[in-house]
């Protein structure tokens, strides 16, 4: 490491997920940069985590404890304000990464020199690797684009700057946003117009599980974290924004097999948004009878 400093502190909050935290830690652990620090942020887990991580010897691995009442984004201060690095990386303890991760991260940064840099990621089901998450580069004004069509930012993507972070006064820690927080920061960092970077490549993996779903459904209709900065918007942006909202939480209860919660949030965007966008919605709908009958045969046998 030059100078004794890495480059990258990848903060991960933590709590009873040592079935998956392992492999996210592999990830870490086999990624072909080296100047990087990992802070494990642990929410006083009891499921073996801290036998998990003693076992792990590496002097650029340390864990912090904290009781963060249910509020994520404490975890995460937490960890940027212990790290030692100028950029933040983002790793949830479910997910994990490709080994190229970091090395095509670096090499953007001395590229193009942005504030927060983000990339593509799949789904991964019960350890199968499965579709692309739908993430995009961001219009010229990426804040209104991030605003009006959702947050297509995935938290695990996200390096940035971390003088950026304590600009936009870090991660709120309203219990209003959780499960939406990381979107709110998104918004505050591309309001104060950073540049931002997008890279197409598929560098993670985003698990789904028992509890994947309720925080997706907080991502994508996160009414209180656009809150704040909807007043100025009119009335046809913001019939727009919720359209929109809700056609990607029908998507997303697609992926869930929730087809009754499908049909509610796909009608929903249908309702206002615009045609090229409800004719998706449509043709999502007419898949769903499909999709049920296939649903129903797998499970009776």
């Amino acid at each position: 490491m030059s100078n004794n400093l890495p480059l990258f502190s990848i903060v991960m909050p933590t709590y009873n997920q040592v079935n998956y935290l392992s492999q996210s830690i592999e990830s870490i652990l086999k990624q072909d940069f080296t100047e990087w620090e990992l802070i494990v942020i642990d929410n006083h887990s009891d499921d073996g985590t801290n036998e998990l991580l003693k076992g792990i010897v590496d002097p650029r691995i340390r864990m912090v404890k904290i009781r963060n009442e249910g509020v994520i984004a404490k975890s995460r201060n937490m960890g940027i304000r212990n790290s030692t690095a100028p950029w933040i990386a983002f790793l949830d303890s479910d997910d994990f990464w490709e080994t190229n991760k970091l090395s095509t991260i670096a090499n953007i940064i001395q590229k193009y020199d942005p504030g927060l840099s983000y990339h593509g990621m799949r789904y991964v089901l019960n350890d199968v690797p499965g579709k692309r998450m739908k993430t995009r580069k961001l219009k010229r004004d990426a804040f209104i684009d991030l605003l009006i069509n959702g947050n297509t930012i995935p938290n695990s993507s996200v390096v940035v700057k971390k003088g950026i972070l304590y600009e936009v006064g870090l991660i709120s820690e309203s219990s209003d946003l959780i499960g939406a927080e990381d979107f709110n920061t998104w918004l505050k960092v591309t309001k104060a117009k950073i540049r931002i970077h997008y890279c197409n490549q598929t560098l993670g993996s985003y698990r789904l599980h028992e509890n994947s779903f309720s925080s997706i459904a907080q991502k994508v209709l996160p009414l209180h974290a656009t809150e704040e900065f909807t007043i100025d918007l009119s009335i046809s942006l913001k019939v727009r924004m919720n359209c929109n909202n809700s056609y990607l939480l029908g998507r997303h209860s697609m992926i869930e097999e929730d087809y009754s919660q499908a049909v509610k949030y796909l009608w929903a965007a249908i309702s206002g948004a615009r045609f090229s966008l409800r004719l998706k919605a449509v043709l999502f709908l007419t898949t769903i009878p499909i999709r049920f009958i296939r649903l129903r045969m797998f499970r009776s046998n």
